[in-house]
């Protein structure tokens, strides 16, 4: 049997540790490791993550200081021992047929060096099955989806070949948001062969919830993600190759198109949708297209409600 690794980082999610958990405990498929990274947790996550580890020794557990997620992955791909990998967030869930079939495909096409697979959103308990749409990943162009924003997958729906991450990639925690972006657009740059299953039943579950964003401060928040934007583009369009080094400006816009959707619903004020419209323009260096983010900034700041197809329409002239 192929072993699977799958690393989860924790911060303070220890109301959700148990169902994780117990979600890849409950795997028909038995030849795994957990490496559980916890990222200075102050709260009841350590006895927790104990107790597992003491009940079944396929359960490798770290403390570290309080780094981040991306630093707690990469000591997660640092401590992995199988021959395929997966991240696994700790407040997400398993199916219980997931590894199963993830090694099924992987050994089918042999030759990848990662598998995608679809995702089921959740709000609320588990139990009460409040699904959303899947979130399913594309035949094809992954690289081109990627950087114009159109999200392709989360960093729970591939698994990896060890081997591949190993040799080529780590998270980078200087991202404030937008770090699963940043990791797989390396991944693409880097040449690895991808297979997706856009027509298999989902393997796992996503947890919706707006609060582990927000944290309480939707401006922090918005700012968190305009300064990931202007990194994301600084780093990659001199490595795309043309339009896609163009065309990555649509991962900026997209971000004015909820800036926006929180203005107009009165959750930050006009100064500091100002602000971040600001941080939001100040990498665009094209004149076209720094005049196509002011007139959908006024129509997002005069205009108290969505007119539909209007992102789509400003999305459109980033060519």
């Amino acid at each position: 049997m192929h072993k699977i690794s799958i690393i989860i980082p924790n911060y303070n999610k220890g109301e959700f540790l148990h169902e994780t958990l117990d979600s890849v405990l409950r795997n028909t498929y038995t030849n795994w490791e957990i490496c559980l990274i916890d990222d200075g947790s102050t709260d009841n996550s350590w006895e927790i993550i104990e107790t597992y580890s003491q009940r079944d020794d396929r359960i490798r557990a770290v403390r570290q200081t309080n780094l981040g997620g991306g630093a707690a992955r990469n000591k997660g791909i640092e401590m992995a021992s199988g021959e395929y990998l997966i991240f696994l967030d700790s407040d997400d869930l398993l199916d219980i047929n997931c590894l199963s079939r993830r090694i099924e495909n992987a050994q089918k096409d042999g030759d990848g060096d990662g598998w995608v697979f679809p995702l089921l959103p959740f709000e609320g308990a588990f139990d009460a099955h409040q699904w959303k749409n899947p979130w399913i990943p594309p035949k094809g162009n992954f690289l081109e989806k990627l950087v114009q924003h159109e999200i392709t997958w989360t960093s729970m729906s591939p698994m990896w070949r060890t081997s591949f991450l190993k040799e080529n990639v780590r998270w980078n925690s200087n991202y404030p948001r937008l770090q699963d972006i940043e990791f797989h657009t390396h991944i693409l740059l880097k040449g690895a062969k991808i297979y997706t299953y856009p027509m298999a039943i989902p393997d796992c579950y996503y947890r919706l919830d707006e609060n582990k964003l927000v944290l309480g401060n939707r401006f922090n928040y918005l700012k968190k993600w305009v300064d990931a934007c202007a990194l994301y583009i600084t780093e990659f369009s001199p490595l795309l190759p043309p339009p896609l080094d163009r065309k990555i400006f649509k991962t900026s816009l997209a971000c004015l198109e909820v800036v926006g959707h929180y203005y107009r619903s009165k959750k930050i004020s006009k100064g500091q949708f100002i602000s971040l419209f600001r941080g939001l323009v100040e990498p665009v260096q094209y004149r076209w297209f720094r005049f196509v983010f002011q007139c959908y900034f006024i129509i997002l700041i005069t205009i108290p409600y969505h007119i539909p197809g209007t992102a789509r329409f400003f999305k459109n002239c980033i060519r």
